[in-house]
């Protein structure tokens, strides 16, 4: 990956963590339009697109297809949960970003928004697995930046947690 790249990939995912747009990776097989006609959804989110103007049903022709990659299937589910929580269908988008997750090969970026996402609805410990993931991968290690913004991510998650654990017990 090259330094620009990288350097792009770091400022999108803090973006993302800080609440700004998702990044939305462009993995596509190129003789799949689904694909990129899903990826570019995901573009139109993080141009700052009306959600009542986004779909899905790009990602899930895409999805239905047979020949599509493991790692084409993942950003897929990836790009398909970001336009489902621009949507505000966070409850799709969890089970998006867990499949994407599931299926790829590396920590990246996907991670970071099956974190945020579960963070978002309470689920801590797979937001704090997520983090936890992330600060020990590749992917965060040639950025200080970013391998302290998942630091700090996970740390919040723990507080979080334990707010909620006590409120619960209250």
């Amino acid at each position: 990956m090259s330094r620009i790249v990288k350097k792009v990939v770091v400022i999108s995912v803090l973006m993302m963590i800080n609440g700004g747009a998702a990044y939305a990776g462009h993995w596509t097989a190129g003789q799949n339009s689904n694909i990129d006609l899903c990826y570019q959804e995901t573009e139109k989110v993080t141009n700052g697109a009306d959600p009542e103007t986004l779909s899905t049903l790009y990602c899930t022709r895409a999805l239905r297809a047979d020949r599509i990659s493991r790692e084409d299937r993942s950003a897929t589910h990836h790009n398909r949960g970001i336009v489902q929580k621009a949507q505000g269908d966070l409850v799709a988008a969890y089970a998006s970003f867990e499949k994407a997750v599931h299926l790829s090969k590396t920590v990246d970026q996907r991670n970071v928004a099956l974190a945020e996402i579960a963070l978002e609805l309470g689920d801590y410990a797979v937001a704090f697995e997520q983090y936890d993931l992330l600060t020990r991968s590749e992917f965060v290690a040639e950025s200080e930046e970013l391998r302290a913004a998942m630091l700090k991510r996970r740390e919040e998650t723990l507080q979080l947690r334990d707010r909620a654990l006590k409120a619960s017990a209250e």
